[in-house]
């Protein structure tokens, strides 16, 4: 079982935006995970998709978030 992770990253200057990682999920259950903080987060300015979320999941682990 891998860890499953979300990280928040919060600058110092709100200009540059708040990061928000997902690891240890493959597919895209890290979408369906994070839709919540990134709609109370408002308007997304960019998208940058892993090479984890174009694999299948192969664990349990890893299908219970989608």
């Amino acid at each position: 079982m891998s860890k499953q992770q979300i990280i928040i990253g919060v600058p110092a200057n709100p200009a540059e935006g708040v990061t928000v990682e997902v690891n240890g999920i493959k597919g895209p259950g890290c979408k369906k995970l994070t839709e919540g903080l990134e709609s109370a987060l408002g308007k997304i300015q960019s998208d940058q998709l892993t090479p984890e979320f174009e694999m299948r999941p192969s664990t349990q682990e890893d299908c219970l978030t989608q």
